[in-house]
């Protein structure tokens, strides 16, 4: 947990950091994004970085093609 104090207001935030499951990096996931959850039985935690590794990582073992965007 960090605390964050704005100078001009004197305003005080508490961010909650999580883990990484994967790469072990501290993620703000009300900020940031990623995904806090459980595989199973196993509490996982990804930052958004690895999360869409994971996603890449799926689409390219279900055998999908890289999308294209055309105008």
């Amino acid at each position: 947990m960090t605390k964050i104090i704005k100078l001009h207001t004197g305003e005080e935030e508490e961010i909650h950091w999580q883990e990484c499951s994967i790469c072990r990096g501290n993620f703000d996931p009300d900020g940031e994004g990623g995904l806090i959850g459980s595989l199973g039985i196993l509490p996982v935690q990804f930052c958004p970085t690895c999360l869409a590794g994971l996603f890449s990582m799926v689409d390219y073992l279900r055998g999908k093609e890289e999308e294209t965007f055309d105008d």
